[in-house]
């Protein structure tokens, strides 16, 4: 099963689609996408159902078009669930275009950061492979026995974030998990994770030596 799943609308983004899915390949980060890997015996909807249960990161390529797709609604439906069953998945937002979400669309993805993209601008796909490789990072540490622990007592409110960051350091991953817990932090309050202030701000969340609304207001 492939890390990433691809869901967006064939006509009009295949192409960048398939940009996006060959510069995550040359990272050794696995894709699945329909107009490519849709192959073989069995029913399509069954093989597209599998292949979203399997993956570690549902990755929405949004455009007009797949905003108003009936497939990518259903794709997207699909992923909530294991989302709602709190199963260890992300979803990672692609916009193309000024689309406008429809409601449908709007009542999944309304609390996910969207990022924005211009399928003629390189540098977009690549600050998009980073985010994602930065998220596999994450779910990879996270099998570790130890990693997974100090999350789900991060989590749950019963350690606080010092706590949690003097606990991984005694981890051998412990600047990429790091890195991890500021970015995530950084989308929860809406800040944009690649640019270099808000990464050093962020880690100083992380570590406890300033508050999310000092990092914001910083930023401003």
């Amino acid at each position: 099963m492939a890390d990433v799943f691809i869901s967006y609308h064939e006509k009009s983004a295949g192409e960048i689609v398939r940009q996006i899915a060959d510069a995550l390949e040359k990272e050794g980060i696995t894709c699945w996408y329909a107009q490519r890997d849709l192959i073989g015996p069995g029913s399509f909807a069954a093989i597209i159902a599998r292949e979203i249960r399997n993956c570690k990161v549902f990755l929405l390529v949004m455009n007009e078009e797949s905003n108003q797709s009936e497939h990518v609604k259903n794709e997207i439906g699909v992923a909530f669930r294991r989302i709602s069953e709190h199963e260890k998945m992300s979803l990672v937002l692609f916009r193309l275009d000024n689309c406008v979400l429809s409601d449908e669309v709007y009542y999944y993805v309304n609390r996910f950061q969207i990022t924005n993209g211009n399928p003629s601008d390189k540098e977009h796909i690549k600050k998009l492979v980073k985010q994602i490789s930065g998220i596999l990072g994450y779910a990879l540490s996270s099998s570790n026995d130890k990693v997974e622990q100090i999350f789900k007592k991060l989590t749950a409110q019963k350690i606080s974030l010092t706590e949690a960051i003097k606990e991984l350091q005694k981890i051998e991953r412990y600047e990429r998990d790091l890195c991890l817990i500021a970015q995530e932090l950084a989308e929860a309050y809406h800040a944009d994770w690649n640019n270099d202030l808000a990464k050093q701000l962020f880690k100083q969340v992380a570590i406890g030596q300033i508050s999310p609304a000092e990092a914001l207001q910083k930023l401003e």
